[in-house]
């Protein structure tokens, strides 16, 4: 069956914060209790036949609460441009909601946000039906997405309220701010690198002052695209590569500036996917292999890792039997294809060094998938191609 946060601990949690409505930890683990809860049951009255157990509605405002109580807790949150809390604030039209019905087997589900009335909405239908057809966003979603930005942007006010020297704070709201189409977020972001205290705090400003005037500036604001150029290579002049705070924000920087040698040297690997049995050192190789076909080059390098890149697998191949650890990405079914739940471990390792693992292992006898098939990135990169297509 499968595992939901039980109504008996969202009850609780609820209970909590009428007891005592300063209690940060109440609110914040009532809202965990609300978002995590991906139930789908059955309702005639909903135009899917189906809706969530729980509302994400009130999931937002607990964290709303949450927030205003520890404005700081934020802090947490600020990884590559605040991602994770604008993608549990649901501020993009892809920002989809997922569940699983509530007996054994039952199909999975997603849906888009919706606005009705006052109130956030999400309607669910069965995963193969969204897959299946286009879908175009609604004035709802589009609404719903405003609102929700708004929500991001009225948080991040409150920090700053809370913490008029903070860095961090004033980067949020320069995010929030360009989400809503506002300019003055280049402004917010100017005092953001002034306040800042630490070389991260001013790196990571300055990395989202040059992202941001890029995209304000494209296609025919020549100053801006210029301003933001020369403020990229004063990050990238002031630091040495051993002692280079927030590296993945320089990298960034680097291979916007066609810096391709420097942006590999600072990109980190990513986090080893649970059942990495691999190589250790695929795992540098595999950061400067998706460096350099990202950016189209250095040929010379790209043939030469190449070359090692397979070299290391076919030495490593023997590890592909039975009952063996093998890298993740490796592990194929009987028709070559990989087996699901395998889709966070191949995005950490790149495609093209996904494919190589397939088509090499494609010949070795097969692991069986014993994990449930997860269609969530599948579904949101799906759904980002077809409407970038549009």
């Amino acid at each position: 069956m499968p595992s939901f946060p039980s109504s008996f601990q969202t009850s609780s949690c609820k209970r909590l914060t009428d007891f005592d409505q300063y209690d940060f930890a109440a609110w914040y683990g009532l809202a965990n209790c609300l978002s995590r809860d991906d139930a789908v049951q059955r309702d005639s009255t909903s135009p899917s036949g189906w809706r969530f157990r729980t509302s994400y509605e009130q999931s937002t405002r607990a964290y709303e609460r949450a927030f205003q109580l520890v404005p700081s807790i934020l802090r947490a949150q600020r990884g590559s441009s605040y991602e994770s809390l604008r993608r549990l604030l649901k501020t993009s039209t892809n920002a989809l909601r997922f569940g699983r019905g509530l007996s054994s087997g039952a199909a999975d589900f997603a849906a888009y946000p919706l606005w009705q009335g006052d109130t956030l909405a999400f309607v669910p239908y069965p995963t193969k039906e969204i897959l299946s057809r286009p879908w175009a966003v609604s004035e709802a979603t589009s609404l719903a997405v405003r609102h929700q930005r708004e929500r991001f942007h009225d948080i991040a006010t409150s920090w700053v309220a809370a913490y008029p020297r903070s860095a961090d704070a004033m980067e949020a709201l320069a995010i929030a701010l360009e989400l809503l189409g506002d300019p003055s977020a280049l402004d917010t972001l100017r005092r953001a690198r002034a306040v800042a205290s630490s070389p991260g705090e001013r790196v990571r400003a300055a990395g989202s002052e040059v992202w941001m005037r890029v995209k304000f500036s494209v296609p025919s604001d020549l100053v801006g695209l210029q301003s933001a150029r020369a403020l990229a290579d004063s990050q990238l002049r002031s630091y040495a590569l051993a002692e280079a705070p927030e590296p993945e924000v320089l990298a960034s920087l680097a291979a916007l500036t066609g810096r391709a040698q420097l942006a590999a040297a600072l990109k980190r690997p990513t986090e080893v996917p649970a059942g990495w049995e691999g190589p250790p050192e695929l795992e540098w190789m595999a950061v400067r292999l998706l460096t350099f076909a990202a950016l189209g080059g250095p040929v010379d390098s790209l043939r030469v890792l190449e070359r090692t890149v397979g070299t290391t697998i076919d030495r490593s191949s023997d590890a592909c039997l039975p009952g063996v650890p093998v890298p993740i990405t490796a592990r194929v079914s009987r028709d070559g294809r990989l087996p699901g739940g395998c889709a966070d471990g191949v995005r950490a390792w790149g495609y093209g060094l996904r494919s190589e693992f397939v088509r090499r292992a494609a010949s070795s006898p097969p692991t069986p998938a014993t994990r449930r098939p997860d269609h969530r990135r599948a579904l949101s990169g799906s759904v980002a191609a077809r409407r970038a297509g549009r």
